[in-house]
Parts: C-alpha cells; sequence; structure tokens
C-alpha cells in the first residue's frame, strides 16, 4: 500500500509506501515511465503510480528519504524543466473555482464526447432506474450551461434592483426574481440538474417529478420548471452509457460555497437528520495517487462522523448544508472507501476544534 501527493508550492512529490524492509535494504529508485516510480530492494520491487506525469526519464532526485515503522518515506524534488508539463495546482481557495475545470454533462463535455450530426450533438439522458429516455437532444434546439450552483443566492447578493422587463421579450431565460426558466425547446444544465419547461416522457406528482413509464423518482417541481437531478438519470451516446455519481454534485456545491464566502467548515447532514457529518476542506486542486486509483484536481477533506448538532450555533465559520438522504450516503460511502486505501500513517489527522482535540478521517474527493 502506498500513497503519494503532489506539492507544487514545494515543487515535490510526497511518496509514502508501506514496507518492512529497512532502508538499509533500498537498492534503487528510478522512473520506469513519466509517471511511474520503481523503487528496489534486495528482496522485491514496488511499483508507485505517480499523481502527475514529469517529463525526464533519468534518474530523480530524492530530497529526503527515511523509515518510520513499517513506512518509507521519500520526497521526491522535481526540477522547472519537470514542473512545465504539470498543470498549475496553486491556486487559492478564492481562485478556485469548479468552472475552471470541466464538469461532467456540461455543455462542453456533451460537446466533447458526443458524435454530431448536422451540427448537433446526438446523445439521450434516460432514466437510470428503466432506461425509458427523458431528454433526447435531437429535440431540443439549444442547450445552456447554468453560471453557477448557488446562481440565485449571488442574484439576491448582487441585485439591488431588479432590472426593467421587456415586455417583448417572451421567450426569457432569465428573471431576476432569482429564477432561471428555460424555453419550451431549450435544456438549461446546471453542474448536477437539468432545467426543462416540459415533457411528455414525465409525470409530476406533487411536487416531485417521476418517470413517465416506471415512476421512478427524477427531481422535482422549482417554480414551476422541472428540475431533473443528473444522478438519476443515465447518458447514453453511441455505445457508450454513462452514470453521475451524487457525490459530484457535493463537491461542486461546496466549491461553489467556498468561492462565494470563503468557508471551509461545514457541518453535513441527511434531509431525515439522522446522520451528521463535521467536514473541513484542507485544499483544493490536489493531485494524489494509491495503488487503487489516482486522483487529479481533487478537494483534500478532513471529516468525521458525530452529534454535531451543536457545534455551529454561533460559529460562523461553520456552514450547515442538508443533503438528501441518498446522497448524504454515497458522499459518505465515497469519503470512506478513499480513506481505506491511504496508509495507517495518513489516514487520520487529529486536529484542535472549538478547543476540543478531534481525530479526523483524511479523504479526497473529485468532481468527475
Amino acid at each position: 500500500m502506498y500513497f503519494t501527493e503532489y506539492l507544487p508550492r514545494i515543487n515535490s512529490i510526497s511518496v509514502i509506501v508501506e514496507n518492512n524492509d529497512p532502508i538499509g535494504n533500498l537498492i534503487d529508485i528510478r522512473l520506469s515511465s513519466r509517471d511511474q516510480v520503481l523503487i528496489k530492494f534486495h528482496d522485491n520491487e514496488i511499483s508507485v503510480n505517480l499523481p502527475v506525469k514529469i517529463k525526464r526519464d533519468d534518474k530523480i532526485r530524492i530530497a529526503n528519504a527515511n523509515q518510520t515503522a513499517d513506512y518509507l518515506q521519500l520526497t521526491i524534488a522535481l526540477t522547472p524543466h519537470d514542473s512545465n508539463d504539470v498543470s498549475e495546482k496553486t491556486e487559492s481557495f478564492m481562485d478556485f473555482s469548479s468552472s475552471n475545470l470541466v464538469q461532467k454533462w456540461s455543455c462542453k463535455d456533451l460537446k466533447t464526447k458526443t458524435p454530431q450530426t448536422d451540427n448537433k450533438n446526438n446523445f439521450k439522458l434516460t432514466c437510470l432506474k428503466c432506461s425509458h429516455a427523458i431528454i433526447d437532444s435531437k429535440e431540443y434546439d439549444r442547450f445552456f450551461d447554468m453560471p453557477s450552483e448557488l446562481w440565485s443566492e449571488m442574484m439576491e447578493f448582487w441585485h439591488c434592483h431588479k432590472p426593467a422587463e421587456d415586455p417583448n421579450e417572451k421567450d426569457s431565460h432569465r428573471n431576476y426574481n432569482g429564477n432561471l426558466k428555460p424555453g419550451d425547446n431549450d435544456v438549461i444544465i446546471g453542474s448536477s440538474y437539468f432545467l426543462i419547461n416540459k415533457s411528455k416522457q414525465l409525470e409530476i406528482s406533487d411536487q416531485d417529478v417521476k418517470c413517465g413509464l416506471c415512476k421512478y423518482n427524477l427531481g422535482i417541481l422549482d417554480n414551476s420548471t422541472l428540475k431533473l437531478f443528473k444522478w438519476n438519470l443515465a447518458l447514453k451516446y453511441k455505445e457508450n452509457i454513462e452514470t453521475f455519481p451524487s457525490y459530484i454534485y457535493v463537491y461542486n456545491l461546496i466549491v461553489d460555497k467556498i468561492n462565494l464566502s470563503a468557508i471551509r467548515k461545514f457541518n453535513v447532514t441527511s434531509e431525515s437528520r439522522q446522520d451528521y457529518m463535521f467536514i473541513w476542506i484542507m485544499n483544493i486542486g490536489v493531485d494524489v495517487s494509491t495503488e487503487n486509483f489516482v486522483l487529479n484536481n481533487s478537494m483534500k477533506v478532513f471529516y468525521y462522523h458525530d452529534d454535531i448538532r451543536g457545534i455551529s450555533k454561533d460559529d460562523e465559520s461553520i456552514e450547515s448544508v442538508v443533503l438528501q438522504d441518498d446522497v448524504f450516503n454515497d458522499f459518505s460511502k465515497q469519503l470512506s472507501k478513499i480513506n481505506n486505501f491511504i496508509p495507517n500513517l495518513k489516514k487520520t489527522m487529529t486536529l484542535k476544534l472549538d478547543e476540543e482535540v478531534k481525530i479526523f478521517n483524511v479523504s479526497f474527493i473529485t468532481g468527475f
């Protein structure tokens, strides 16, 4: 088991390898490819996938190497020549935005991956449960990206006066009451949902929007607009079928909140108030790897499960976030899954919170 993290501010890669061999048995450390290091001992060798690619293919410079219990810790020092091929990861919390990246199932993503016929991309969004076609791109004229997950909140914050309405503009896509309304043949794409005005493929029951065929809950009625959550749909194009993990919604939501208010601590609760989690965002745009995965542009999260209902009553640096039960569970499972692949040496972190020492789990999550 191993863990690596690219540290752009000091232009190096931290490597931690779970290994019983004493450091005296270490023979060689070299690049086997642009994104893989081979660590050789007398009796065995370990291949470590790096989180970023580096240019040179000769011997790498090890700035530091030591053995702690059953762990070999290395620091690979990169040169400016190496880092020329590494994308910038030094954004501050206020500079980084989910809009800097291509969001899953955004206009740009759909344009890039789906086939075109007569300058129109061909794809279908289907019910996740029964595969009934809900949105067929051929039946819509235009697709628009939502500016932000928190668009309506920012509208209330920035607009002091409601602009004069144009009586001749019958098909407006925005109104300054904080609502965004698609035209009849348009689809507005948010980071975690699609907005449409009407559909014969859907059924409305109270405020729930359901699949017209199997009655699976796909979304909600939001100010007379049909709001379909991406994680309840599948994207089909050519021979491909994609799904949308709901934890991506949480990632995008947190990035937007950080950029809106600079808050990095959150009380996360399920809608039923049965589950609670406290999360502390330590960094954004992080590149890490283990033997099971490589995560790029990820969010570094410290978290713990506890009864946290009283933490943020008077603390303005902590914001509350309420998630649908299934979204909360998906987010929690993803954090735990990644945490399980991190060596014990880096799996937890002890920090002081509200004059109390807490043991946080360490994890990473991406928006892809």
